[in-house]
């Protein structure tokens, strides 16, 4: 697996146009595709083997989700947010963010959470889960996921892009979190595209991190009641 924290050559495109009718506040949305240009990477074929209860929810096998690239290059789970120029506002986040383990893999691949805002790890399997993460910043989660047990919650006290989640149970299982004090973030979609609701006008760093293809920013300046768009298009490295 290549290292996610190097920055590769990438393309970058901006472009802000007008969405849609002006709000009555000043706040904006920021909405953008990224896409990946050249070869996407070949899937690796999981193999369950070691975990008879993992084998049968997966019948006709799975893939890992290092790379999940669509139609057009669209790139899915980039962690998408503003680094520099967003502050806290309001009260802290409360609503829980699920990560499940859902067929012997995580669900979602890629998450965000505030710091403070509770996590809530989840077993849909019939199988047990050990969970870790690798952290830096953070102080290490573990967590026992049983059969038919109830969620495990847990608070990441710390700003840390990425950390790593992993299962000893079932070394394949991974999955990434994002931790940040404001909720300025997304993650992309299997089409490629992400929306950041309610900036207010400024300037901003926004940065891409994508587990394979690194990292990658911008500038991009946010108008009053304009909608801005801000494009990110990875290139891998030549083989």
């Amino acid at each position: 697996m290549r290292n996610p924290s190097r920055t590769l050559l990438l393309t970058l495109s901006i472009a802000f146009v007008t969405l849609g009718a002006p709000r009555p506040t000043e706040a904006a949305s920021l909405r953008g595709n990224v896409k990946l240009d050249g070869p996407a990477p070949e899937q690796t074929s999981l193999t369950m083997k070691s975990d008879a209860k993992c084998a049968e929810a997966n019948p006709d096998g799975r893939t890992d989700e290092r790379a999940i690239v669509g139609e057009n290059g669209a790139l899915a789970n980039a962690f998408v947010y503003v680094s520099q120029g967003a502050t806290a506002k309001g009260k802290p986040a409360t609503e829980p963010v699920v990560l499940a383990n859902d067929g012997c893999m995580f669900s979602p691949h890629v998450v965000g959470v505030r710091v403070g805002q509770p996590l809530h790890l989840r077993n849909a399997d019939k199988t047990e889960h050990k969970l870790q993460s690798l952290s830096k910043q953070n102080r290490r989660l573990t967590a026992t996921l049983a059969v038919d047990g109830k969620p495990v919650e847990k608070k990441l006290e710390a700003e840390e892009v990425m950390i790593r989640l992993k299962c000893n149970a079932h070394l394949w299982e991974s999955a990434y979190v994002g931790v940040l004090p404001h909720g300025f973030f997304a993650i992309s979609g299997t089409d490629g595209t992400y929306s950041i609701d309610g900036l207010e006008p400024g300037s901003y760093t926004l940065t891409a991190w994508h587990e394979t293809f690194g990292a990658a920013q911008q500038k991009v300046t946010i108008e009053a009641e304009v909608d801005a768009r801000a494009d990110f298009t990875f290139k891998p490295e030549p083989s």
